[in-house]
């Protein structure tokens, strides 16, 4: 296990719940060892903060946590701004206080359950009694919503809470109390239509073996996809769902691989507050992170060269005098995949998304001649069978200009072309280029 050593230096046994608190310091649960770990931020170190290495047990409530016993069935954690732990060990859900470091019993339960800590310090349960909320301030539980809701759960900022049972995600209206399934394909038939790939809307893709989800800041959901090593986000405005981490097959298990080229296998995940770095669990021995720049549709840009990224596609701007070379790249190949894109100047095109030389995303490559220089409003969609699944918008400020090649000769004979035995000039010439008559730049060339 190791104690007050660095954290890619300690021992994992069984890896559940994950937390962070307000100034970035990383909580642990490692189940088969019955223990509660912190990883400090500033020194990268890691330090028990509750339960004793190897000794299973319920007890020392009112007591210093790390003489306290945490049962073989904690399975997950929560953790507050102000960095107190709650820690679901049946048969009760217990606080560790981040100031005095004493562990008690806050409520008993014999459920076993996932746990969220809103801004208050609420506490909210999912179990199969469905979801549950500890007040507090009196401690008072209130049941939010009944049945079977399944594993995890999570909090947006406007209060809406998330959870998934079996592989479908729902949203419970903070307002309204209303549930409705965000993700995922519900069917009476027990084989729910639907696919498996990106950029398509969420309700209608399929997951296989939904273990953790977590939201950022934007509401943007994030999903373990276990089943298929994936982790999947979907947008908070579209509802598109794309791949962000994880690919099958093919996929490279070295650190510092991009994330949607390595081989991963998340188990419970959660989203950094405030960066928006993604952290997961393997439940083995492993707690890893990416960075993930969340992509949103562009509007009102000016003037390339860049690259512009929306959910489902990156798009790359190359300038050229006669107009604008774009490549598209998907992050994920389906065929029948194409780009419908409206240029701007009443031109339009749609062209065939193929693979790239990897094969594991889409590429394609487009250029446009405008016709005059002006502001053009370009506007991409990316289809997939037809259906619209995405699009971004950007504007491109188009300079029209020409490429000139310049020789200069004495031409003895006057016919205005260059013959054999007609000398090109050694000295500087001074070249004057109008548009209609009315000078726009001077080219002073040298004859070789």
């Amino acid at each position: 296990m190791g104690e007050g050593v660095p954290s890619l230096s300690t021992s994992i046994y069984s890896m559940t719940g994950i937390g962070i608190d307000a100034a970035g310091n990383i909580y642990y649960m490692d189940m088969n060892q019955f223990v509660l770990k912190k990883i400090d931020v500033a020194t990268g170190l890691v330090h028990t903060i509750a339960g004793i290495n190897g000794s299973p047990g319920y007890s020392g409530d009112g007591g210093a946590a790390t003489s306290a016993k945490l049962s073989a069935t904690v399975f997950d954690i929560a953790v507050s701004q102000v960095g107190d732990v709650y820690i679901a060990d049946a048969p009760g859900i217990r606080k560790v206080n981040a100031s005095s470091g004493i562990i008690t019993t806050i409520l008993t339960t014999s459920i076993s359950a996932r746990l969220f800590v809103d801004s208050a310090e609420n506490i909210y349960t999912n179990g199969s009694g469905g979801i549950t909320r500890i007040d507090a301030i009196t401690g008072a539980a209130t049941i939010l919503a009944g049945g079977s809701l399944g594993n995890d759960l999570c909090m947006d900022n406007q209060g809406n809470i998330y959870t998934n049972n079996a592989n479908i995600v729902q949203k419970r209206n903070a307002t309204t109390g209303v549930v409705t399934v965000v993700a995922g394909v519900v069917s009476s038939s027990g084989t729910p239509p639907g696919t498996y790939g990106d950029g398509i809307p969420a309700t209608s893709a399929l997951f296989d073996n939904i273990t953790s989800i977590g939201v950022d800041g934007a509401g943007n959901l994030f999903i373990a996809d276990r089943g298929r090593g994936l982790i999947r986000r979907v947008n908070a405005a579209t509802g598109i769902v794309n791949t962000i981490a994880g690919t099958t097959p093919g996929g490279s298990t070295i650190e510092g691989t991009p994330a949607l080229s390595a081989t991963i296998n998340p188990y419970m995940l959660l989203v950094h507050p405030s960066s928006g770095e993604i952290f997961y669990s393997d439940k083995v021995d492993r707690l890893r992170k990416f960075s993930y720049l969340p992509m949103v549709p562009l509007s009102g840009w000016g003037s390339g060269p860049g690259a512009y990224m929306s959910d489902s596609f990156r798009v790359n701007l190359h300038t050229q005098c006669s107009g604008l070379q774009m490549s598209v790249h998907t992050a994920t190949y389906h065929a029948g995949m194409t780009l419908r894109t409206y240029f701007g100047d009443g031109e339009a095109d749609t062209s065939v998304i193929g693979a790239s030389w990897t094969g594991m995303d889409g590429f394609l490559l487009l250029s446009h001649v405008f016709p005059a220089s002006a502001t053009y409003s370009v506007k991409h969609i990316l289809c997939n069978s037809g259906a619209p699944v995405d699009s971004i918008t950007y504007h491109y400020d188009h300079r029209f200009c020409s490429d000139l090649s310049l020789r200069f000769y004495y031409d003895l004979d006057g016919d205005c072309e260059k013959g054999s035995s007609e000398p090109f000039l050694m000295h500087n010439i001074v070249t004057e280029v109008d548009s209609n008559g009315v000078p726009v730049d001077t080219i002073m060339a040298t004859a070789d």
